[in-house]
Parts: structure tokens; C-alpha cells; sequence
């Protein structure tokens, strides 16, 4: 069970899955990030606190924003 996703700055937001996610399952975890001001590559987390044993996985994504032509 997720119970929080946080995201590593206030340029991410995150939505934790509402349904349980079954052990060796998939599920989604949505995340948006706001890219203007940030040109150039962004490296974003969101840190995915459940009740594993871990207790906190890290999902890390990177995005490169480009300037407009």
C-alpha cells in the first residue's frame, strides 16, 4: 500500500495510486512537472513511501527542457 509520494521540489507535484497495488504488480504513479524558468536537463524524485519492508522506494526522472525556436 502507498501511503505518500513526495516530490523532491515545489516544481513537481505528485498523485499517490488510490487502489492498493498487489505485490508483483503494476501501477501508476502521476507526477507533473513545471518546466518554465528551468532550461536544460532537470533531474527530479519522488520519494514513495509504502509498507514494504524498505518503507521508501525512489523513483528519479530526468527531463530536458528546451527553449522555444
Amino acid at each position: 500500500m502507498i501511503s505518500n509520494v513526495s516530490p523532491s521540489c515545489g516544481c513537481t507535484v505528485a498523485e499517490r495510486p488510490v487502489q492498493p497495488i498487489a505485490p508483483g504488480a503494476e501501477g501508476i504513479v502521476r507526477a507533473s512537472f513545471d518546466s518554465r524558468g528551468r532550461l536544460g536537463p532537470n533531474h527530479k524524485t519522488l520519494n514513495v513511501y509504502s509498507n514494504t519492508p524498505e518503507g521508501m522506494h525512489r523513483l528519479v526522472f530526468t527531463v530536458e527542457v528546451l527553449g522555444k525556436e
